[in-house]
């Protein structure tokens, strides 16, 4: 069982940058919780997990902090500066806010289950001062399921979610690759799968709802720009493929479930960025004629990024 934390936490551990990370690894049990996040949340989440060093050995109750670049969200994300600025500004406000909350099974007693709610972060800080930034701090809580994991997680290549457009498409991603290394199919039950995807009010009780706004969407996005394959199970009365299996109680739908494979070989086919360089402050120190007569590094860096 969670026992939870009865001191005071440790100051957070300061973690360097590193932009050529680009893997994010997380516990099974943290996939398959509700997350809650918005899809410019989730990718700072994302980032922020991508540039921990997820091997490293934290004190007990300890959290971390992780600096994100608006330049560095831009390359990762393929978005202009612009969007860049206003996505750290507006997530960095909500983060601190969102909470991941799932059911697990207690250790102690296994006949009983515990509802385990937590904070993603404790802080997030953001200066929009030269190329702007958000400074995350990662909570105690959800470091045993980021931080020097061994056994029951899965891993992922950031750039396998950089083209997902929908937090639908990458949730149902990350929940079906926690189990694609043990089993090839999961049913759901139909709360259940609407609570994983935090589904709108709309989906809850409409099935027809849940299917036209998360699962179809979801997983063309996974079928047409990833590594995991959702599988067809039949074809509906106009010929159309159907990629999941309705569980049925009477007319009722009580349970989806879904076939699927991890293809090992196959390389993600992204479509060909035409931006141009993400002009950063070094960019600016190693070369001082980038920059105009009075401009500060915040005015040249705009100035470069955004007039292309």
């Amino acid at each position: 069982m969670y026992e939870g934390n009865t001191n005071m936490a440790k100051p957070p551990k300061k973690i360097p940058c590193e932009p050529d990370r680009e893997q994010v690894s997380m516990s099974n049990a943290l996939a398959r919780a509700a997350h809650r996040l918005t899809l410019s949340e989730k990718r700072i989440i994302a980032l922020g997990i991508a540039f921990t060093d997820q091997k490293m050995k934290l004190p007990p109750n300890a959290g971390w902090k992780v600096r994100i670049h608006a330049s560095q969200y831009a390359e990762k994300f393929e978005v202009d500066m612009h969007t860049a600025y206003d996505q750290l500004k507006s997530a960095s406000r909500r983060l601190y806010l969102r909470e991941a909350s799932s059911v697990w099974q207690n250790k102690d007693h296994y006949d009983d289950t515990v509802e385990f709610n937590f904070r993603w972060v404790s802080s997030a800080a953001y200066s929009k001062a030269a190329e702007g930034w958000v400074e995350l701090n990662f909570t105690p809580e959800v470091a045993p399921h980021l931080i020097d994991l061994k056994e029951k997680f899965l891993t992922y290549k950031l750039k396998q979610t950089v083209a997902l457009q929908s937090i639908y498409g990458w949730r149902l991603y990350e929940v079906l690759l926690s189990y694609a290394s043990q089993q090839k199919d999961k049913e759901f039950e139909f709360m259940e799968f609407a609570l994983l995807m935090d589904a709108p009010n709309s989906c809850y009780k409409d099935f027809g709802a849940m299917r036209r706004v998360i699962i179809e969407p979801a997983v063309r996005e996974i079928n047409e720009k990833s590594d995991l394959k959702i599988l067809e199970v039949e074809k509906d009365k106009k010929g159309n493929p159907v990629f999941f299996e309705s569980i049925k109680k009477g007319k009722k739908v009580t349970g989806i479930k879904f076939y699927f494979k991890k293809d090992e070989q196959l390389k993600l086919k992204l479509p060909k960025s035409s931006k141009s360089k993400v002009y950063t402050k070094d960019d600016l120190d190693r070369n001082s004629t980038l920059a105009r007569p009075g401009e500060t590094y915040e005015q040249a860096l705009r100035r470069l990024n955004t007039n292309k």
